[in-house]
């Protein structure tokens, strides 16, 4: 069984890397995540809008621990990802939605998501 996400909003982003980085942009980003739950493989996509993905665009995988109900024992957690130095919150509280997040308090995205309710909150 797959899950998927699909939602285009409105968004500031900016480009980063060794060199440094952007100014931050105002656009439209489609942003569309992937999960087989069966075997446990996942991925993103992220792109403006106006521009297909010229001005913004990134993509990458996500990395689950193992299958949750096979002999190895995995929770079926997301344990990682790759092709972004942050992933995107709004695909974290979509796997969270899906129980694809670790509910322990001192996991790095439980962490994520515990701050950004915070922020949330004090604003």
């Amino acid at each position: 069984m797959s899950i998927n996400l699909d939602i285009t909003q409105e968004s500031r982003f900016r480009k980063e890397g060794s060199w440094g980085a952007t100014q931050w942009e105002t656009g439209t980003l489609r942003i569309t995540a992937w999960v087989n739950r069966e075997k446990m493989r996942g991925g993103f996509e992220i792109y403006d809008v106006e521009t297909r993905g010229n001005r913004a665009y990134a993509e990458g995988c996500l990395e689950f621990d193992g299958y949750s109900n096979d002999d190895y024992g995995g929770t079926g957690v997301l344990i990682g990802y790759d092709g972004v130095g942050m992933l995107d919150l709004r695909i974290v509280d979509w796997l969270d939605d899906h129980g694809l997040i670790d509910r322990s308090p001192s996991d790095y995205f439980r962490k994520r998501i515990i701050k950004a309710a915070e922020k949330e909150v004090s604003e």
